[in-house]
């Protein structure tokens, strides 16, 4: 599975220090269990259609918080995510 995966391709292909990747990994796995448990808990009290619509909200709004996230740029980290918008530049650096 790609989750044995993880802290290499983040190593890798990202460029993540070892260490970083490896807490990362453990932060998505202690928040997936955590995230079963509550999510389970709530849909025994409102039903599964209305914890499904519920989840998807949660998505929109962590989606959304991501995109006011500060991007990595070429020249370091910028303000927002707007001023970092991908230009034809960025695309002929990336790897292939």
């Amino acid at each position: 599975m790609i989750i044995g995966q993880a802290v290499p391709i983040g190593v890798e292909v990202a460029k993540l220090d070892k260490t970083v990747a490896a807490a990362g990994l453990g932060t998505m796995a202690l928040l997936n269990g955590l995230g079963r448990l509550v999510h389970g808990s709530i849909s025994d009290k409102l039903g599964r259609k209305n914890t499904v619509i519920l989840c998807f909200a949660e998505y929109l709004v962590a989606f959304l918080i991501l995109l006011r996230t500060p991007t990595p740029s070429p020249s370091g980290w910028s303000g927002s995510a707007s001023s970092a918008s991908p230009t034809a530049d960025t695309w002929r650096s990336c790897p292939r």
